[in-house]
C-alpha cells in the first residue's frame, strides 16, 4: 500500500475517533449529500465535486501532502522502521 494511501486512510480513523464513528459518518454523508444537490447535473464531475469538497476529504488530502513532503525530505531512503526513530523522539545516539 502507498504510503500517502496509508496516511489519507489513517486522517479518516483519526477523524472517526475524534468524531465518532455514527457522527463522522452521518457528517460526511450529509456533506457529500449536500455538494450533489447544489450541483446542476449528477454526473461523474458532480460526484468528483462533492466528494472533493467534504470537509473529511480536504483534511486527509492535507495529511495526504504532510507525508510526501515529510517523505521527501527523506531522500526517499529505505532505512527499516525499526531504525527510524519515532515521531517527536530524539536520537539521543
Amino acid at each position: 500500500v502507498a504510503g500517502r494511501l496509508m496516511a489519507h486512510e489513517v486522517a479518516h480513523l483519526l477523524q472517526a475517533e475524534r468524531a465518532g464513528l455514527a457522527p463522522f459518518l452521518l457528517a460526511y454523508l450529509r456533506e457529500y449529500w449536500g455538494g450533489l444537490r447544489r450541483a446542476p447535473r449528477w454526473d461523474a464531475a458532480a460526484h468528483w465535486r462533492a466528494y472533493s469538497e467534504i470537509s473529511f476529504e480536504r483534511e486527509a488530502r492535507a495529511v495526504e501532502r504532510a507525508y510526501e513532503r515529510w517523505r521527501a525530505g527523506r531522500g526517499n531512503s529505505r532505512t527499516p522502521a525499526a531504525r527510524t526513530p519515532a515521531a517527536g523522539v530524539v536520537d539521543s545516539s
